[in-house]
């Protein structure tokens, strides 16, 4: 058909050359074209919405003073870190959010891997470790060795169990629960590196004044981290 084809289709003078019921097809398919835009843009931006909720749903999740123990496991977690570390600290939060969010996602889309009570007390118990760990390791010895991300990434597979249980009553049945699981890991990530420079750059007032200031109060926030995850642990204990 000549409307279809041409250097002068898409031109305002291109309708000129064309017969009236050309014109009236090719009209129609037009509109046909504005309202399928106006449709996929719709759709965008009602998935753009969704994941935003589900985005400050992560991020309100960690940043929430309910969920003290969360960020409490962020802070034990770099301890031994100072702001100039950030890549380590990055690297940190990411094997724990890569951790959580494998068990999170299985939890949501497939069956539960342990029982909720069992879960609620393996994590204080991942708190104590961390806090134990980081007490009896130097600095250097902890932090430059992979054995650290490696307890961290296995430690947020517990992690994820618990925030499955929170996010499944939210999430409804749909096509899109991988995107609002993205969003909410993403959530979740940003939120924690929230907590981690803001422990770091508190460490840093700290060591500005006296370093050996600084080593009492890791060892002190260490110790405080055993006791309040052993507090946890036993206000939880399931047996």
């Amino acid at each position: 058909m000549g409307f279809i084809k041409g250097e002068l289709r898409g031109s305002p003078f291109y309708l000129i050359k064309l017969g009236s019921k050309n014109k009236i097809v090719y009209l129609i398919l037009q509109l046909l074209f504005v309202f399928h835009s106006f449709s996929s843009l719709e759709i965008f931006i009602l998935d753009f919405q969704m994941m935003m909720t589900y985005f400050i749903l992560g991020l309100s999740h960690v940043l929430d003073y309910s969920a003290y123990d969360h960020m409490l496991f962020i802070c034990i977690m770099l301890l031994g870190l100072s702001l100039k570390d950030w890549k380590k600290m990055l690297g940190l939060v990411s094997a724990f959010t890569v951790g959580h969010s494998l068990t999170l996602a299985f939890v949501v889309l497939y069956q539960p891997i342990l029982d909720t009570a069992i879960v609620e007390f393996l994590i204080p118990i991942t708190i104590m470790l961390t806090a134990v760990l980081k007490f009896y390791s130097s600095n250097k010895s902890i932090q430059n060795s992979g054995f650290i991300y490696a307890t961290i990434l296995f430690f947020g597979f517990i992690h994820g169990m618990g925030f499955a249980n929170y996010l499944s009553v939210l999430l409804p049945s749909g096509e899109n629960v991988s995107q609002m699981l993205f969003a909410f890991n993403i959530g979740i990530e940003v939120a924690q590196l929230i907590v981690g420079i803001i422990f770091l750059g508190l460490i840093a007032t700290i060591t500005f004044m006296s370093k050996h200031t600084t080593q009492i109060a890791q060892k002190a926030i260490a110790v405080v981290g055993v006791v309040i995850s052993l507090l946890l642990a036993i206000e939880n204990f399931p047996f």
